[in-house]
């Protein structure tokens, strides 16, 4: 058991530094490779192509930012709540409300547990605290950091967004947190812009019809 635990871990720190690698000759190249991207988009796919991969960098950007970091940012705060009042194993609780706060209405189903649990054990000034700064946490990251930060973006709807999270991470690991929703949103973007957006009164099928 040891011996295959310090290959995984020896495996992981591999994976983790050629992504370091990977991520800083990217960035270094970030300025040109971006324009580079979008001309080769332009010539394979023409205007419509250039302007589609646009759609879906900033969609999988915003995806990223309201799901994830404001997720984790939910958190990180409510952990250090967790640690402060003694609700045991508050990292991990963290963790859990962190992938909570990327799905609709499921952080609180967390924070007020530990209320409760706090609640049982008769820390009744505890247990307030936790869920009412649970209850400020949430209210100013839903109304107030999402809208800021993403703009008028359309939100995925709720099915995709559980699909996206744990179809991800249960096919990529943890990482699949991030790509699981980026992919369920460039399927959105694909969706609306060929056959919402193109459906049967679109000019296009008119001239062919004709």
């Amino acid at each position: 058991m040891t011996r295959h635990f310090g290959g995984r871990v020896v495996h992981g720190f591999v994976i983790f530094g050629f992504m370091l690698m990977t991520l800083f000759f990217m960035f270094q190249a970030g300025t040109r490779l971006g324009p580079q991207l979008l001309a080769g988009s332009r010539r394979a796919f023409g205007a419509d192509g250039a302007a589609l991969v646009r759609r879906m960098a900033e969609s999988v950007r915003s995806t990223v930012v309201r799901l994830v970091v404001v997720g984790m940012g939910e958190g990180v705060l409510l952990g250090v709540a967790y640690a402060v009042t003694g609700v045991p194993h508050a990292t991990l609780l963290g963790m859990l409300t962190a992938v909570a706060a990327m799905l609709p209405f499921c952080a609180p189903i967390v924070f007020l547990g530990s209320a409760l649990w706090l609640f049982a054990q008769g820390s009744m000034v505890a247990a307030i605290c936790v869920a009412a700064f649970g209850m400020i946490v949430v209210f100013i990251a839903e109304h107030f950091v999402r809208p800021v930060l993403i703009g008028g973006s359309a939100r995925l709807p709720f099915l995709l967004v559980l699909f996206g999270i744990l179809g991800g991470a249960e096919t990529f690991g943890l990482i699949g947190l991030f790509i699981g929703p980026a992919l369920m949103t460039i399927l959105v973007v694909l969706w609306t812009d060929w056959v919402v957006e193109r459906g049967p009164g679109f000019k296009g099928d008119s001239v062919r019809s004709r």
